[in-house]
């Protein structure tokens, strides 16, 4: 029997997260329980946990995990902390803040067609304030459909059992840049999935990213144009990974190409 829906169990990794983690927590409002795994901080990401959840007066735990260059071991691990009975799970990022979390209670009442609650996550701002980059994402996760986390880095989650998604506007998750810079993590791990997994497409749509987002338009350009070539990539994707191209192209200045994109 699933446990009482009066709010979800919320599922958070951590690590040196002490510059935005009290935003987020303080935004998880209505929650049953708040789950943290730290992955090795040496700042006051432990102690801030410790503060701030006893400060709002929700019930919470805070486990270790060692570092194995891995998100989705950690997550998997954090998400196997939550009894069995448990209804709902819900996840972020130490860096998200949670608009709306009050109305967990109300939203998960009316879900019980359903695996999963897609919610809108406004990713990147512009100089303005203005949303630039915003996407889906399943926030809300039924503990019945059995979750699990794949890939070293940028990882997703998928359930074993199949299952109805939603979505829903009453909540917004707000993602923070923080001014650390993990170029050099993400390629690392990149790397690590290239040798396990030589074939596989998304690793080479996160390759192109990855140098795109560090300025290496070439490397960039290269990645993408690998993706974008095989025949069963998602046409949103392939269109995504041609833009970007062609963006790659016109900043090296190599506009005939660009525009062939």
């Amino acid at each position: 029997k699933e446990m009482g829906i009066d709010g979800p169990w919320v599922c958070l990794i951590v690590r040196d997260s002490a510059k935005t983690l009290e935003s987020c927590l303080r935004s998880l409002k209505g929650v049953n329980f708040i789950n943290v795994t730290d992955t090795g901080s040496v700042d006051r990401t432990r102690d801030m946990v410790l503060e701030v959840c006893q400060s709002m007066g929700v019930p919470f735990k805070l486990t270790e995990f060692v570092w194995v260059d891995d998100f989705s071991a950690a997550r998997n691990f954090n998400l196997a902390q939550a009894p069995a009975e448990t209804a709902w799970l819900f996840w972020c990022a130490s860096d998200d803040h949670i608009e709306g979390m009050e109305r967990a209670h109300d939203i998960l009442a009316q879900m019980d067609k359903y695996g999963a609650v897609w919610l809108k996550y406004n990713y990147a701002r512009d100089e303005y304030g203005n949303v630039c980059m915003t996407f889906d994402r399943e926030r809300f996760l039924r503990t019945k459909f059995n979750w699990v986390w794949k890939s070293r880095v940028h990882e997703t989650i998928q359930p074993m059992d199949k299952c109805d998604y939603v979505r829903h506007d009453g909540i917004v998750v707000e993602h923070n840049h923080g001014p650390e810079r993990r170029s050099e993590r993400n390629f690392k791990l990149l790397h690590f999935m290239l040798k396990e997994e030589p074939s596989n497409k998304r690793v080479w749509l996160y390759m192109g990213h990855q140098h795109f987002a560090e300025g290496g338009r070439s490397a960039a350009a290269e990645w993408y144009l690998k993706f974008s070539q095989c025949p069963d990539v998602a046409p949103i994707e392939r269109y995504q990974a041609l833009t970007y191209t062609a963006r790659a192209l016109r900043n090296m200045g190599d506009w005939t190409q660009g525009i062939q994109c």
